[in-house]
């Protein structure tokens, strides 16, 4: 048995005797610290109201959160004096630590592509200077400077692709290994009460930004060296021993 002590609606103090069911633990520590759940009428009485602060509406999946606020705004267009928040506008917490983890991913893309585009962009820079001779000779038997342009753009977004196709299976088979193992024990966060174990998501549209990445570095990298190899100058590459 319980006695569970509060302040009423004008301020007074009021007390109610209960009896305890069970003990919740949430992923959170400062809500288990005053979480409390209690029946409505013992809750009103309690409070010394017969009134209704705010109504919780749970949706079966994160999903289904559009659809649960687009009838939720339709139904209170009769009710002026009611209003809505989704879970989002209350969320502030869980949205900082989204714009965190967002802006670190998006510092790692690029500095990832920065590695990118000075490897590749090196690689054919050192294949041109490789090739000075054979470029001067295609040039001699009237191979354009566009035409010389192109294949090595070719060259620099076919390695790009190969690349990208060869990381996203690397990939795909470490997460794998990852989410056959049990995942990955994660340690309690601030604020939290317990640990987690996460899970790698395969996701279509990560791997097409992924591929999409690597081909756009792969070919903004292509361009200079592509360029200097289309101005090579005949003469002296054809003299170069």
């Amino acid at each position: 048995m319980l006695t569970i002590l509060s302040t009423t609606i004008d301020g007074s103090v009021n007390a109610v005797d209960c009896t305890l069911v069970g003990i919740v633990k949430t992923m959170s520590k400062d809500y288990d610290d005053v979480y409390v759940k209690l029946q409505l009428p013992l809750l009103q009485q309690l409070l010394d109201t017969r009134s209704v602060e705010r109504m919780l509406v749970l949706a079966h999946a994160t999903d289904d959160m559009p659809l649960v606020e687009q009838r939720v705004s339709t139904t209170l267009i009769d009710f002026p004096d009611y209003e809505y928040k989704t879970w989002l506008d209350l969320a502030e917490y869980y949205q900082g630590v989204v714009n965190l983890y967002s802006n670190l991913f998006k510092l790692a893309a690029i500095v990832l592509g920065i590695v990118v585009f000075l490897s590749i962009a090196n690689t054919l820079s050192m294949s041109a200077f490789e090739r000075f001779r054979e470029i001067g000779t295609l040039r001699a038997i009237g191979q354009t400077p566009l035409g010389i342009l192109q294949g090595f753009l070719w060259e620099g977004v076919l390695m790009g692709f190969v690349g990208a196709v060869l990381g996203m299976l690397t990939g795909t088979l470490v997460a794998w290994c990852i989410n056959e193992s049990g995942g990955i024990a994660m340690e309690a966060p601030p604020g939290m009460s317990s640990g987690y174990t996460a899970y790698i998501v395969f996701n279509t549209k990560a791997y097409a930004y992924a591929c999409a990445t690597a081909l756009i570095a792969s070919a903004l990298s292509s361009c200079y060296p592509a360029w200097l190899a289309s101005r090579t100058n005949i003469i002296k590459a054809l003299q170069t021993s």
